[in-house]
């Protein structure tokens, strides 16, 4: 089961490197994490001192299944930026990958932790951390040089619409037997 979740930036991801490719962060059985990377044109570089959790689940974490990586620009569809091609939206299929990942690792026994990460630690990963914490009704903690979450409104909403869609499918399922 997660009891907590970290909202971080890349660079504060790189701190607790090592930690997390062992899966052996202090107090904790597994640790599981959502990496966000966004369109190098939006995000910036996303190589040198910052670093990608992508670029380590893929050569040295044994369970794959513990990292889910997903690429989406900290954009909304009601901004400037939809002006810009390059810029990669959040969709509802991002949303049913983060909400089917979530629920299965809260299935896994044990004090477990979840990481959330984006290039800031501020917009996209805090409104997925946030919106993990409301899902597994748990504190939503933020690393301690990072507390400001600005939440991103187009990911909070494609979240949470994605899951109460469910929830109203799942109920006309059971009410049509």
């Amino acid at each position: 089961m997660i009891n907590k979740i970290l909202c971080l930036s890349r660079k504060d991801a790189n701190v607790m490197k090592s930690d997390i490719i062992s899966n052996s962060v202090s107090g904790y059985d597994n640790v599981f994490c959502i990496s966000i990377h966004g369109s190098p044109f939006i995000d910036g570089d996303e190589g040198g001192e910052l670093f990608s959790l992508q670029e380590w689940c893929e050569t040295r974490i044994s369970n794959i299944n513990r990292i889910l990586s997903l690429e989406f620009d900290d954009v909304c569809p009601d901004t400037v930026v939809r002006l810009i091609n390059e810029a990669v939206f959040m969709n509802e299929g991002h949303a049913s990958l983060i909400l089917d990942r979530v629920l299965e690792w809260n299935k896994i026994k044990g004090n477990n932790l979840l990481i959330v990460h984006c290039a800031a630690g501020i917009c996209r990963s805090g409104s997925v951390a946030r919106f993990c914490a409301y899902l597994l009704d748990i504190e939503l903690d933020t690393i301690k040089t990072n507390p400001q979450i600005l939440f991103n409104n187009w990911v909070t909403y494609l979240l949470y619409a994605t899951y109460f869609q469910r929830k109203r499918n799942e109920k006309r399922k059971i009410n049509s037997r």
